[in-house]
């Protein structure tokens, strides 16, 4: 593995050449999804349904590709109990191993990144290094702040009911509002900072499943 940059004020480009670097490394020849679709959405716009809907329009053999997810390995939960900062360079690089598996080669929903304006910039040079070799989307599922509060203490509610647990943000209606805007300050607007060079689809998931469907089908054709 490549030495890790010892700044603990990266650039994007120290960003993407660390994990760039390092990858070439471990595997020899890189090789990313021939398309991967960058997305995120406000809480309480469905994500988790919706997301199997563009999976299925796009067809797409596998499921997304979840960045909570990817800080589950034991790997990344003891640098956590340790106390180490899980930033940027390490995000990336947990990314870039998981997009290069084979069974993304076709195509992948990628849902969680970017976050912040610094990881938008690394996908910006991750499009660039594999130009004309991958296809990139991105896709913002979305709902209003009153909508969005109301969702999630509304779920909240019945989660409860259903014995399930319970985050605070979903039971107080100021945390969830709290929720919301720290969601389109920081992830949406990395998000939307791509619009000017990729495909951007800005989805309002307002109506039933079956009406946000096929607006997402129709976006996406």
């Amino acid at each position: 593995m490549s030495s890790a940059p010892s700044s603990t004020t990266l650039t994007p480009q120290q960003i993407f050449d660390y994990a760039w670097n390092t990858l070439e490394s471990e595997q020899g020849k890189v090789q990313f999804p021939k398309e991967i679709l960058w997305l995120n959405g406000s809480p309480g716009a469905g994500k988790g349904t919706h997301t199997k809907t563009i999976k299925k329009v796009k067809g797409y053999k596998t499921d997304s590709i979840e960045m909570s997810s990817l800080f589950k390995t034991s790997e990344i939960k003891a640098m956590m109990d340790k106390g180490i900062l899980i930033d940027d360079k390490t995000t990336t690089l947990l990314l870039f191993r998981e997009l290069t598996k084979p069974q993304y080669a076709e195509g992948v929903i990628m849902d969680g990144y970017p976050r912040t304006i610094p990881q938008a910039d690394v996908v910006r040079l991750l499009a660039k290094k594999l130009a004309g070799k991958s296809l990139f989307q991105v896709i913002a599922l979305m709902v209003g702040e009153q909508e969005s509060v109301r969702r999630q203490t509304q779920r909240a509610g019945e989660d409860k009911a259903a014995g399930k647990p319970v985050r605070a943000t979903d039971l107080d209606p100021e945390l969830a509002r709290k929720r919301y805007k720290t969601f389109m300050e920081s992830s949406y607007a990395a998000l939307e900072s791509l619009a000017s060079d990729f495909q951007f689809h800005s989805i309002e998931t307002m109506g039933t499943i079956e009406e946000v469907g096929a607006k997402i089908a129709k976006t996406l054709k």
